[in-house]
């Protein structure tokens, strides 16, 4: 997986932080005790990086004078004034978002989880509140790796997916669920706040990560729907394109190659839809076509 955050001394109470996310880089410098939650929220890796890498994006973060505010820079630019408690989780929003909007120049980006198991990759593409991130989170007990829990990562040449560096951000709903099922999710939760609201992240350990990039085998689109009963059902590859492609953060800028590329994909995937009530029925039909 080619991202980190690394620190580097930068003064007595001063910290640098970079971040690493197919090909995007991002410097942050701030206070330490300001910037050292985002260790939690952002994947925090081990890599070697290139010495002499300027970075796409800067940021430094200060303290706003006398107000209980703080303020933060994108390249020499005030971008915000924030509440100090609503820091790490803008910034994790905001370097996520930069992040995409560079890679999605020449990669396909789908709003969707994504797995590997070996060299196969599966897709898990729903829209938002579709349970995507708890069923990816989930199939980690099941021996696949992350890739990411809602923005899958597709080379349109090679139609390899690779990891993206963000990690999973839990409902509430969802927690209870992912506890009883995921032992070592309670001691990797980072908990903060955004405008108000309380969010949940989830350290995902190293060793649960893709390490290499895979071709896509399998493409399953996840609905929950209360009381149903569980059904894994083959789905025709038009309308699953359809929904790739409504889904996606940038066919719309890749044009012609972002749709065929996404057409592609599918031709060597399997296609299927999946309803639940249970997650434990859809780990469970989803294990039977991982052949685990």
């Amino acid at each position: 997986m080619t991202s980190h955050a690394s620190q580097v001394s930068c003064g007595p109470s001063t910290i640098e932080l970079e971040y690493d996310a197919c090909g995007f880089h991002a410097r942050i410098a701030g206070p330490w005790e300001l910037l050292s939650p985002l260790r939690g929220i952002l994947p925090v890796r081990a890599a070697r990086r290139s010495r002499g890498a300027l970075p796409h994006a800067s940021y430094e973060i200060s303290y706003a004078d006398g107000d209980g505010l703080c303020l933060i820079s994108r390249d020499g630019a005030l971008l915000r004034r924030l509440e100090l408690e609503d820091l790490s989780a803008f910034m994790e929003w905001q370097l996520v978002n930069d992040a995409v909007e560079h890679v999605g120049r020449w990669k396909l980006l789908l709003h969707a989880g994504a797995l590997a198991r070996g060299d196969a990759g599966l897709l898990l593409p729903a829209p938002s509140g579709g349970g995507k991130s708890t069923l990816t989170v989930a199939l980690l007990e099941e021996g696949f790796r992350l890739c990411s829990d809602e923005l899958a990562v597709v080379d349109p040449c090679t139609l390899e997916l690779a990891a993206f560096p963000r990690n999973p951000c839990i409902k509430t709903g969802s927690w209870d669920l992912l506890r009883s099922r995921v032992p070592w999710a309670e001691g990797a939760a980072v908990t903060t706040q955004l405008w108000g609201r309380t969010l949940r992240y989830l350290d995902v350990p190293e060793s649960l990560w893709a390490s290499t990039p895979v071709v896509v085998r399998h493409v399953v689109v996840p609905r929950y729907v209360p009381m149903a009963s569980p059904s894994l059902e083959s789905a025709s590859r038009s309308e699953v394109l359809s929904l790739l492609l409504s889904q996606s953060f940038s066919a719309r800028a890749l044009g012609a190659i972002g749709v065929a590329a996404a057409a592609r994909l599918l031709e060597g995937a399997e296609c299927y839809t999946l309803r639940y009530s249970d997650l434990r029925d859809a780990v469970a039909l989803i294990r039977i076509i991982g052949g685990c």
